[in-house]
């Protein structure tokens, strides 16, 4: 969806008063800003918003706007306030980050993010976790890994940052998070998490496949004997296993992984 062709913000910065127009394509509600304070000198994560030709400018501080039917100057709103024209300028609008939006899907907007999400709202299909500081889907909420921070971080395939990104993001089996595309393309060359190692879903199956190439290659009668200390990527214990030239499965009982390593 497009907004309302362009649109401008007044903003106030100090003595000076600086008219910036942008045209803004939004294809998800997730708006290039976070709620950290910038420092553009330093090249961290920012709540500026950059059109496609015009210089930066602070989402939040937006104070009015132009309405493209009655090109009328006012404050910002879902709704001109001209009389006579009075149109609504988006299905959605968030007068926190000023987000205007006319995709054909709900949107809530985060407190503690600090922007919009696509979903129903908190409590409803989402929470929003306080260590992981994102929010996650109530289905997977009371049995995801929480890791401190996880979304503020780059993706590990593309390197995006993952907590502003308009790309959909999903969160894997250890906790960790990754662009939906980007966990496509890398699955179909690995199974293990990019920064962890551990096994991205059940390998039960072909852990089963494993043991089957185990019986029918057994080691040369000079190995038979030989052990190797190993460490298992998705239990995380070491353990003195059977050495054999391709495969080692984990020694603990409950694990029997052979996402495993010579330690």
């Amino acid at each position: 969806m497009r907004l309302l062709g362009f649109w401008a913000a007044l903003i106030t910065r100090g003595k000076q008063r600086s008219k910036l127009r942008a045209v803004v394509d939004f294809t998800r509600a997730a708006s290039a800003m976070t709620p950290t304070s910038p420092t553009r000198s330093t090249g961290s994560p920012s709540p500026f918003v950059n059109g496609f030709s015009d210089p930066p400018f602070y989402r939040y501080a937006i104070k009015q706007m132009m309405c493209m039917h009655c090109f009328e100057v006012q404050p910002c709103g879902q709704f001109c306030n001209k009389k006579g024209c009075e149109k609504k300028l988006a299905k959605y609008y968030c007068d926190i980050c000023h987000l205007f939006s006319d995709a054909d899907k709900s949107i809530f907007h985060c407190k503690d993010c600090g922007l919009c999400r696509v979903g129903k709202g908190l409590g409803i299909d989402y929470k929003h976790c306080t260590k992981c500081g994102s929010c996650i889907n109530l289905s997977i909420f009371d049995d995801h890994v929480c890791l401190e921070n996880a979304l503020h971080s780059n993706c590990p395939i593309c390197a995006e940052h993952m907590f502003t990104s308009v790309k959909p993001v999903c969160i894997l089996k250890c906790g960790h998070y990754m662009h939906l595309q980007c966990l496509d393309d890398y699955t179909q060359r690995d199974y293990r998490c990019p920064i962890c190692k551990k096994s991205l879903g059940d390998m039960s199956n072909r852990w089963v496949q494993i043991d089957e190439y185990m019986t029918q290659n057994p080691m040369p009668e000079e190995y038979k004997e030989k052990e190797a200390k190993i460490l298992c990527y998705d239990c995380g214990d070491y353990s003195n296993v059977s050495y054999h030239f391709v495969y080692h499965k984990c020694g603990v009982e409950s694990c029997g992984s052979y996402n495993t390593t010579l330690a």
